[in-house]
């Protein structure tokens, strides 16, 4: 997840992107974590905290309409 090979698989680090969203505690953490590619939240739910400290964007993040029901 805090890999910054612009090479790594990208389904499987989205997966994992996926997987925390569908958590209900009460945070969504991905501190640290380096976006290599689009990073298409658009519409997503953050249902807990959603802690991106630290994180890297090497390209672009779409949040567009997506939904923080807590601190972000």
């Amino acid at each position: 997840m805090h890999s910054r090979d612009p090479h790594k698989n990208w389904e499987e680090f989205w997966q994992v992107i996926m997987a925390i969203l569908a958590q209900t505690g009460e945070t969504h953490d991905f501190t640290g974590f380096v976006f290599t590619e689009d990073a298409n939240f658009s519409g997503a739910t953050f249902s807990g905290d959603a802690d991106f400290f630290t994180a890297t964007f090497t390209q672009e993040a779409n949040f567009n309409d997506a939904k923080f029901n807590r601190d972000t």
